[in-house]
């Protein structure tokens, strides 16, 4: 029988950090992201690669924004000191000020963490160890664009073919956020 308390329980251990909570730091540990990374890791094919690899997950006090909007995360994979330091292949934060905003449940803070650990990549090489990397998102594109222009590029094609898919399930999904 599945745990009715579930859901409450998620979205308590997800809900980020208020401010004050950050004492003047810009990051903070986030014990229960790092723990839902794990699972989202042993769920997911496409990420059971990451069993291999150390991943750290932590909430970013303020987010900021880029073009415009608001940036809710980022992957990182570190380099020269900071690799050193922090021991990890990929580091991922997540805006605890844009979440807030947002009103994010718990499925769509699943979500943004599953966003971006799919950044998460390792390069083959010839010679020596596989190059831990991060990889851009499968489109870049404007709904302007696509309104003018259609699906003038494959990567359009497949996007449109896995949201007809995702219609056709008839989810009852969040409103998604701006």
């Amino acid at each position: 029988m599945p745990n009715q308390g579930q859901p409450i329980d998620n979205l308590l251990r997800l809900m980020p950090p208020q401010d004050d909570e950050f004492f003047g730091k810009d990051f903070m540990p986030a014990e229960a992201l790092d723990a839902l990374a794990r699972e989202l890791t042993s769920r997911h094919e496409e990420l059971h690669f990451l069993r291999d690899y150390e991943l750290q997950v932590l909430w970013k006090r303020t987010g900021g924004a880029k073009g415009g909007r608001g940036v809710l995360g980022k992957c990182k994979a570190p380099s020269g000191l900071m690799a050193f330091y922090s021991g990890k292949d990929w580091v991922i934060w997540l805006a605890a000020d844009h979440v807030r905003a947002h009103g994010f449940n718990a499925q769509q803070a699943e979500a943004l963490l599953y966003h971006e650990m799919l950044h998460c990549s390792v390069e083959e090489r010839d010679e020596g160890p596989p190059k831990v990397t991060t990889v851009s998102h499968d489109i870049e594109a404007f709904n302007k664009e696509i309104e003018r222009y259609g699906l003038w590029m494959h990567d359009l094609v497949r996007t449109a073919e896995v949201m007809g898919h995702q219609l056709a399930l008839q989810l009852d999904t969040p409103e998604a956020p701006d």
